[in-house]
């Protein structure tokens, strides 16, 4: 059986999911994460009205075509909280303003370079502020995000990364021998872009130059929730774990459908994202900013590290980043 994301059954799953106490709870701590009622008002009216108008997000609605409309509650809530600390890696800070000007010419960036539904650009980068836009970048565009693990080395990379056949490689200047020495066995791969370093080598993108060549504007949007990690491949070569059609099925046009009935998709959604509530987001806020702050030290590749970041994605928390784990950093 797979689930139908009709109107009819989205209005008989409802009822018990919004009886949940996990469902209920991580209402009021995205109210309170957000900055109280005010803001929250301010977020579901970009919900509405945000994108093509509120009769093509109404109509959408109707047709529990959601792609179009997701979109509307980040850009949103990114621009409510505008003036908020988003990300903290290391000397650099950006606002959530800031952070939405940088996606949004990523996400213009890789349509230009041909990127459509459900294509995949894989990122081998160490925790940084581009992990977070890339992920954001290719979810608004409903193209998936392989997460590559920069551990590894020579063939056990090419294979980890030639298993997704993904169609662009966004990669840290710090691993630039390691893609050079498997460039010819990647055949998939038409885009090869470089964040830091000196001037890339030819056929080889700069990053910072890709954003400045594009406009801060919406792009043509298809949402999709873009995590692809990997398991740790202890049996052999590193599976990869299919979280962008679990997770977005509720949120995505594109999505494949879960192997169940909505009303259990949609409790297993509520107890998956609880963690947000029962760790205590309703209350949680910093002294001096009055919102969650999230420090994320295990590498961003693994995707146990997502509790880490999910704050920041759903809750409008800043994300401080430690590129690596260092002890006495984190201590």
């Amino acid at each position: 059986m797979l689930a139908e994301k009709t109107l009819k059954e989205v209005v008989r799953a409802l009822p018990p999911y919004l009886k949940m106490e996990e469902t209920r709870g991580l209402g009021r701590t995205l109210k309170q994460q957000w900055g109280g009622p005010r803001n929250t008002r301010r977020i579901v009216r970009h919900i509405i009205a945000g994108g093509r108008g509120p009769l093509a997000n109404l109509r959408d609605l109707g047709r529990q075509k959601m792609g179009k409309i997701v979109p509307n509650w980040i850009l949103g809530m990114w621009e409510t909280l505008s003036e908020r600390e988003a990300v903290v890696d290391g000397a650099r800070r950006i606002s959530f303003g800031e952070l939405k000007d940088r996606v949004l010419r990523l996400a213009n960036a890789l349509q230009s370079l041909g990127m459509a539904p459900r294509d995949r650009v894989a990122v081998m980068l160490p925790n940084s502020m581009e992990f977070l836009e890339n992920l954001c970048a290719c979810s608004l565009i409903g193209a998936t995000t392989p997460f590559v693990n920069w551990h590894l080395r020579g063939e056990e990379l090419r294979k980890m990364i030639d298993l997704r056949k993904p169609k662009a490689l966004v990669f840290d200047a710090e691993f630039l021998d390691e893609v050079l020495a498997i460039r010819e066995g990647l055949p998939s791969v038409e885009h090869y872009v470089v964040v830091g370093g000196e001037a890339p080598p030819e056929g080889i993108l700069d990053y910072e130059e890709l954003l400045k060549g594009q406009a801060a504007t919406r792009p043509e949007m298809d949402f999709i929730v873009a995590f692809n990690p990997y398991t740790g491949g202890t049996t052999g070569t590193p599976k990869s774990s299919n979280l962008y059609d679990s997770l977005g099925f509720l949120l995505s046009d594109i999505a494949e459908p879960p192997r169940t009935s909505l009303r259990e998709f949609m409790r297993y959604i509520s107890l998956q994202f609880s963690f947000l509530y029962w760790y205590g987001g309703e209350h949680l806020r910093d002294e001096k900013t009055g919102n969650i702050r999230s420090l994320i030290v295990t590498p961003m590749y693994h995707a146990g590290t997502i509790v880490a970041w999910a704050p920041w994605m759903l809750l409008g928390a800043t994300a401080v980043i430690m590129r690596r784990f260092e002890a006495e950093e984190f201590l």
